[in-house]
């Protein structure tokens, strides 16, 4: 899973489709399908949506992105990023 949204393994983890995630979200489950998959990018605003409904962290919606620690770290330098939404 290079550089791809771990969103379907949530979904199933959690009990949702990823149909009715897209719906709670506001987005069309193909482009839900698409971005897990890692062929088309998701606003921020998106990504925080979709976390805040499997009630996870942004982090966790990143499967090569976090460390050991949960931590979300840049693929290219290994430094840890933070996320704020303001």
């Amino acid at each position: 899973m290079d550089r791809e949204l771990i969103i379907k393994k949530l979904c199933t983890e959690k009990g949702i489709s990823l149909k009715e995630l897209a719906e709670k979200v506001g987005i069309s489950a193909n482009m839900l399908s698409m971005a897990n998959s890692g062929n088309v990018g998701l606003s921020m605003k998106t990504i925080f949506k979709i976390a805040d409904v499997l009630g996870v962290t942004v982090g966790e919606l990143f499967s090569d992105s976090r460390d050991s620690k949960g931590r979300i770290c840049c693929p290219h330098c290994g430094k840890e990023i933070t996320i704020e939404l303001r």
